[in-house]
């Protein structure tokens, strides 16, 4: 589109220029013909001339009398002025001819003033373009990346939701099968834990759709953060491996107003990230402390880490670190966009950066 724009630009001043061209000779044309008319004038007049005057016109020398042509020119004809001058080469006075009010010139000027306009017209149209080329390739760059992202989140729901349904069927059909008590109980519990696992994901996904929506109504009330922290940790399924390593660090006066069932989904999400990223090692601390204006909560952990590039991009819904089809840790993309959410509709801001020695920290600050 670009060069389509610099032909037109081209082409239009070339035809302002071939314009000007034939605006110039058709001048020249007009000055030969009036030329030729007081040169015929002249011839005629010098017949009847009593007074005679050597008078020199383009390239004709004559005896004629000046009073007589000059009331046959009457000073201009056609945009041409008329005077006279002395010809040293001749001798004798010579009728010269002068553009009125400079033709060429205006001309000149005429075609300057149309080719900046062309070019400036050329050059907007360009600018605006170029402007719009950006913005379609930023707009279909996002479209792209969205739709990748929403392919991906299916491929892991679909997983995520599959493990669950599967491992339930099958512990119930055992438990049909072989009605031992102990098995029974063993598989019922298993059942129990896979349905909760499902449930948890249904529920984030459907809070994640309230929030796109809008349609969110926290319900805040005051909760002491230490003991909340540590009763969602409890009812969550954790190994024993895994709940050893949680650290919590929580003085017991502080408070926060919060939506209790939102404020869980951050605790669950970040503790179960760090656990599954840390591969069964290190600490998993969770600390809070508060001044006079702020509360602040942090997630660490010595896990793998989270590299620089992808940081900015883990709170976008849907979004995972790495190929989907080479992740090997379970997930569905929409973790930390709800932790964001969830800490900007409490009025807070989250944020990531490297844990010491290795890890990942997460630090969430809300106004007290």
């Amino acid at each position: 589109m670009l060069c389509a724009i610099l032909w037109w630009t081209i082409a239009l001043t070339k035809l302002q220029t071939n314009e000007f061209s034939k605006d110039v000779e058709i001048t020249k044309l007009k000055k030969s013909l009036v030329v030729n008319d007081i040169i015929l004038s002249a011839k005629r007049i010098e017949l009847i001339s009593k007074v005679k005057v050597l008078l020199f016109i383009e390239n004709q020398l004559l005896n004629i009398d000046t009073t007589l042509l000059n009331k046959e020119l009457l000073g201009e004809r056609n945009n041409f002025v008329f005077f006279y001058g002395y010809s040293r080469q001749h001798k004798c006075l010579e009728l010269r001819l002068k553009e009125k009010d400079d033709i060429h010139l205006k001309l000149l000027t005429k075609l300057e003033s149309k080719n900046k306009a062309w070019i400036l017209e050329g050059l907007t149209m360009g600018i605006i373009t170029i402007i719009i080329g950006i913005a379609m390739f930023v707009y279909l760059d996002r479209v792209v990346r969205l739709n990748q992202q929403q392919n991906n989140f299916l491929l892991a729901v679909t997983h995520e939701l599959k493990t669950p349904i599967a491992a339930s069927n099958l512990a119930l059909q055992t438990a049909v099968k072989r009605p031992d008590p102990l098995i029974v109980s063993k598989m019922i519990s298993m059942a129990q834990s896979n349905i909760s696992r499902l449930s948890q994901m249904v529920e984030q996904i459907l809070m994640a759709t309230r929030f796109e929506n809008k349609f969110t109504d926290p319900q805040k009330i005051s909760i002491n953060l230490n003991e909340f922290t540590n009763k969602t940790l409890k009812s969550i399924e954790l190994s024993d491996v895994d709940f050893e390593r949680i650290e919590i660090n929580i003085d017991p006066s502080i408070h926060m107003n919060a939506d209790e069932q939102m404020i869980s989904t951050v605790i669950v999400n970040l503790v179960n990230n760090a656990i599954k990223y840390s591969d069964g090692e290190g600490k998993i601390t969770v600390c809070a402390f508060q001044n006079d204006n702020n509360l602040t909560i942090e997630f660490s952990d010595n896990g793998i880490g989270i590299p620089d590039n992808e940081k900015k991009n883990v709170f976008q819904k849907f979004y995972r670190v790495g190929e989907e089809k080479t992740r090997t840790k379970p997930g569905s993309g929409l973790g930390l966009f709800l932790v964001k959410r969830i800490t900007e509709i409490h009025g807070g801001k989250v944020a990531i950066e490297n844990n010491t020695p290795k890890g990942t920290k997460f630090t969430l600050t809300f106004q007290a």
